[in-house]
């Protein structure tokens, strides 16, 4: 009990100026900053200042720098990205969706290509369905429509 709420010790694990936060779960030996709540290094898997946030499942042994979220022995398969995300997703924990029209976005949720049928720097204008060849922007659903059927002739 801390004597007009003010604690100059906190039990270990906990933090701040009535020592009621806890610190975070990847902090080191239990340990954080008694006033902060900072820690480092961060146990394998944890990042952010307190050690309360987890790397992204796509990091290799769910390793990442502890303060720019980065996977250090880069991404599983199927993951991309400095965060190693899902197709689809973004964020430092991979928790953020592309716009509905991307097919793979950047951090910055800037579309990076779109999804059949879309083009555009965000994907929001909508392939005709016989594109405008003088109309240069269309020109991605032209030599997409193109590569698929190609494809689909190989592949026949």
């Amino acid at each position: 009990m801390c004597p007009i709420d003010t604690c100059l010790q906190c039990r270990s694990g906990y933090y701040g100026y009535t020592c009621h936060t806890s610190c975070g779960v990847g902090r080191p030996k239990g340990l954080c900053d008694k006033q902060s709540g900072s820690c480092s290094p961060c146990k394998d898997g944890y990042r952010d200042y307190n050690c309360g946030l987890n790397c992204s499942e796509g990091c290799v042994d769910k390793l990442c720098n502890q303060n720019d979220s980065a996977c250090t022995s880069g991404c599983k398969h199927g993951y991309a990205r400095a965060y190693c995300c899902q197709p689809g997703m973004f964020g430092l924990s991979c928790e953020k969706h592309c716009l509905t029209k991307c097919a793979s976005c950047t951090s910055l949720a800037e579309c990076q290509s779109c999804k059949d049928g879309f083009y555009g720097s965000q994907c929001t204008h909508t392939c005709p369905n016989v594109p405008n060849l003088r109309h240069p922007e269309v020109l991605p659903c032209v030599q997409d429509r193109i590569y698929r059927e190609n494809m689909s002739d190989t592949l026949s």
